[in-house]
């Protein structure tokens, strides 16, 4: 039931190689109400990433990140 968002920075090196990487992620989660809270659960999430030189600092997809702020 709804949604939630997960932000993070990406760093990569200027000396990284083209090419097509999978970022994985292990997702925890737990479901509580005002009574209880049943008992966490855990998925792998995975992630493609092309690493490629010929892409810019232009912004992209501007409605999604709208809506988080730059951490210090």
């Amino acid at each position: 039931q709804g949604e939630c968002w997960i932000y993070g920075d990406l760093r990569i090196h200027h000396t990284a190689q083209e090419e097509s990487e999978e970022l994985v992620f292990e997702i925890i989660t737990q479901a509580c109400d005002d009574e209880r809270c049943l008992d966490p659960t855990s998925e792998s999430v995975i992630f493609s990433l092309t690493i490629t030189s010929r892409a810019t600092c232009e912004s992209r997809h501007k409605e999604v990140f709208s809506r988080f702020s730059a951490l210090p």
